[in-house]
């Protein structure tokens, strides 16, 4: 089903196809891979797409809302993307939990034991986010088992740091 709110109206995401292709960006060539094809709102797709009015031919042109495209680079594409917003929410979040443990660390008035006890805490949390970024980004090691193997070559880190190549 279309949406047709206000917002999808407006919002280029209609892809315009004609003969297997699909318009390229401002009506310009044609291409068959919907990731480079160009986007129009509704209202620009339907008059593109019926140049000789809505009862007349259509010249083979169509037009399809980017959710309904199942090319199978369009669909690796949002999969990619869901999985990059997927991994940047994450990442804030251990943005957020490393903020945390700098502003425990400067807060005065708190003896030191105070304020170990709560970063180690906050620090136990940011190292459960940092392992679930790395989950969300094909990146398995458990950070807090202590696995930190190079994704490249299998080796741990420390091989690296130390000049192992």
């Amino acid at each position: 089903m279309t949406d047709t709110s206000r917002e999808a109206v407006e919002r280029p995401a209609y892809l315009i196809r004609k003969g297997g292709y699909y318009y390229g960006p401002d009506s310009r060539g044609y291409t068959t891979s919907a990731i480079q094809a160009g986007r129009y709102t509704l209202e620009e797709a339907q008059s593109i797409s019926h140049p000789n009015g809505c009862e007349g031919p259509r010249d083979g042109m169509s037009f399809i809302h980017e959710d309904g495209v199942s090319d199978h680079d369009w669909v690796a594409y949002r999969a990619l993307l869901t999985r990059a917003e997927t991994a940047e929410a994450r990442l804030a979040e251990v943005v957020e939990g490393i903020t945390e443990i700098e502003r425990l660390y400067y807060t005065e008035g708190r003896d030191a034991s105070w304020r170990a006890t709560h970063m180690n805490g906050v620090a136990r949390d940011t190292i459960d986010r940092i392992n679930a970024f790395r989950k969300c980004t094909g990146y398995s090691p458990d950070l807090a088992a202590g696995g930190d193997d190079c994704a490249s070559c299998g080796r741990p880190y420390a091989d690296h740091k130390s000049g192992g190549g």
